[in-house]
């Protein structure tokens, strides 16, 4: 049996990084999972559950090389080096919604470091109020957030979760007439 010892040096660094991306998928199976088990509606998951992602990792190491700094990102910059977690802290994004999946993007942004140094921001916008149905789906807001508007409340719970992240709310609505905003 051939083993490739590049593909073996890339699993062995990279096996002990815990990344929030990876994470999330695995706890949403895992809670899809357990949710079958208690109810016994769906059947579960009889099978190996194999996710290959080694195209994420870099084919070679990037300039600058793949040192961790011992942060709270290093498990990042040691599948994708320093350089890689510099760009992200630095980015500039326009999330439009804070509802379920613009939940899950600004708790993903805010654990990855992104817009977490620089002069990187995230806007986020969403003209919606919380209403109490929002609350199964939608995990960052609270009973005592019904009322509230979307975005500037998502925005509040991220940066909890990373005091670095550089986030603004806004409750505008997207189209012709905002362009100006």
């Amino acid at each position: 049996l051939e083993v490739d010892a590049y593909l073996q040096s890339q699993i062995v660094r990279c096996c002990s990084a815990v990344l929030s991306p990876i994470a999330a998928i695995f706890g949403g199976i895992a809670g899809q999972e357990v949710l079958k088990a208690c109810t016994g509606k769906f059947h579960p998951i009889f099978q190996w559950f194999y996710l290959d992602a080694m195209e994420c990792v870099p084919k070679a190491a990037p300039e600058g090389g793949l040192e961790p700094s011992g942060g709270r990102y290093s498990a990042q910059e040691l599948v994708f080096g320093p350089a890689f977690q510099q760009t992200l802290s630095e980015l500039n994004i326009f999330l439009v919604g804070a509802g379920a999946l613009g939940c899950e993007f600004l708790k993903a942004f805010a654990c990855m470091g992104v817009s977490c140094g620089g002069p990187g921001v995230v806007t986020v916008t969403d003209d919606d109020q919380i209403e109490l149905s929002n609350l199964s789906r939608q995990f960052l807001f609270r009973n005592s957030d019904v009322g509230n508007p979307k975005s500037t409340t998502a925005a509040a719970a991220a940066k909890v979760m990373n005091p670095a992240f550089n986030v603004n709310p806004l409750q505008n609505r997207v189209s012709p007439q905002t362009e100006d905003v």
